[in-house]
């Protein structure tokens, strides 16, 4: 009975061992040490209901992005994880997995080495907005994110320019031309000058999205100035006292006056720029002379004296006259 008994027990034991082993060796998991080689007392929480479970403190993971915003266009920035333990001891070999809701990862899955440092590279899409990356430890003890922004960026874009305008007066302006006392009294007539005029223009700079194209304004309007020649004009009346004018130019302008043998005659004929015009002489205003296109020609200071070589003395000559007109 006594060794009937103990074989009993043996084999109960036997098979609480063999269950134990089933049951609870299998899903043990070696307790992470602090740090490479270390050894000793590690946290462990203890969960009741379901038997003793060792576990260890979550690990810290510490992202950083470089640089920490990238332009919509396929930049790439390096997400750095440094991963520790509930002590702040780097943790050698922890393998992370990495997710991201934009943009695309060079990787999926990184181990860290033994200062606990791993890293990926995010390329940027074409949307404007950003990426949220996760880093992820296998073991699901440790988890955090980091927020990467995909930004726009403007590059400079030809500029924009209005016509020029007149900017306040003319100044600086030459003496009127002609002069009044150059042109007859109570005659109006134009003068000139020449001035110097300031004139305003505006620029516009611009810059256009690599993103999406779109053009935009750059800052405020820049006033832009010159300054050019002009001519400017106004009317104006003369004050030139006119009296005859009188010319004499042999083939050109000249009045002949003829006498007869028996000493009568008057003007004869008068030419203008070389047309001759042989009697119809006039008598105005006490004047003996021709009228031509509208202007009264009349005899002035005698220039030539000849004697017809037909008379005898003095009785028949050829005479030239100047030429007046009012």
């Amino acid at each position: 009975m006594k060794i009937t008994n103990v074989l009993r027990r043996y084999a109960v034991l036997m098979l609480l061992v063999l269950f134990a082993n089933s049951c609870f060796a299998a899903s043990w998991a070696p307790i992470r040490t602090s740090g490479p080689g270390k050894s000793g007392w590690q946290p462990l929480v203890c969960q009741t209901g379901k038997g003793w479970q060792s576990c260890e403190m979550p690990v810290n993971i510490v992202l950083v992005a470089n640089p920490t915003s990238l332009v919509a266009i396929g930049e790439t920035a390096t997400i750095t994880a440094t991963v520790t333990d509930y002590y702040g001891v780097a943790i050698e070999g922890s393998t992370l997995n990495w997710t991201t809701t934009d943009g695309v990862l060079s990787t999926s899955q990184t181990k860290t080495d033994d200062k606990g440092v791993t890293s990926i590279t995010l390329k940027s899409s074409s949307t404007l907005g950003g990426a949220t990356v996760t880093a992820e430890t296998l073991e699901k003890d440790g988890k955090t994110s980091i927020y990467v922004p995909f930004i726009d960026k403007f590059v400079a874009y030809p500029s924009t320019f209005t016509g020029f305008s007149n900017y306040g007066a003319v100044y600086s302006c030459t003496a009127w031309s002609p002069d009044p006392s150059t042109v007859a009294t109570g005659t109006w007539f134009t003068q000139y000058a020449n001035c110097w005029q300031t004139q305003i223009q505006y620029r516009q700079d611009r810059e256009q999205s690599v993103v999406t194209g779109a053009i935009r304004n750059s800052g405020a309007p820049v006033a832009l100035f010159q300054a050019i020649v002009v001519s400017v004009s106004q009317a104006a009346v003369g004050t030139m006292a006119v009296g005859p004018t009188c010319e004499y130019s042999p083939g050109v302008t000249e009045i002949w006056d003829t006498t007869d043998c028996r000493g009568g005659g008057g003007p004869h004929y008068i030419r203008v720029n070389g047309v001759y015009q042989n009697g119809g002489a006039q008598f105005i205003n006490g004047r003996t002379g021709y009228m031509l296109g509208g202007v009264f020609y009349y005899r002035g200071a005698m220039m030539v004296w000849t004697t017809y070589s037909g008379c005898a003395g003095s009785e028949g000559s050829l005479k030239k006259y100047e030429v007046c007109r009012d």
